[in-house]
């Protein structure tokens, strides 16, 4: 946990209660083996004990059949991904703030993302022309 630093995500891991977790022979029974390891080493929780992409492709017994040390080119630059924009949880709020000012709620439940996040969009431009069917309730 002390390598977690979002406060809402040790939040959620500790709201979790403690389960023995399912045998994948019973989720997927005639899975091959090594696929099933390979699964297993992928949704390790913790990125730093998970599995990489590279380790997976070329030193993993399920993919070895796809390994070609001759046909496999790296990524001549790290990626770095302090460049995204990221969404944090503060700005979240507030999106979730402007839909709960503009819609009802039980129209914001048959809403999809993509026409919330449109909404938002033409909320933050001011037309609403082409939302004509939305119910829009401002406080």
């Amino acid at each position: 946990m002390e390598r977690i630093s979002s406060n809402l995500i040790i939040g959620w891991i500790q709201s979790c209660e403690p389960k023995d977790p399912l045998p994948w022979s019973t989720i997927i029974p005639n899975a091959n083996p090594q696929a099933v390891d390979l699964l297993k080493k992928l949704l390790i929780i913790a990125p730093w004990k998970r599995i990489t992409a590279e380790q997976a492709l070329c030193c993993h017994h399920y993919l070895e059949i796809y390994h070609d040390v001759g046909s496999e080119p790296d990524c001549p630059k790290k990626f770095d991904d302090a460049s995204e924009t990221l969404i944090t949880t503060n700005a979240f709020q507030n999106y979730n703030k402007k839909i709960e000012v503009y819609f009802d709620a039980g129209e914001i439940e048959r809403l999809s993302i993509e026409q919330l996040e449109c909404a938002l969009l033409t909320e933050a431009s001011g037309s609403y022309a082409q939302y004509s069917n939305i119910t829009w309730k401002q406080k």
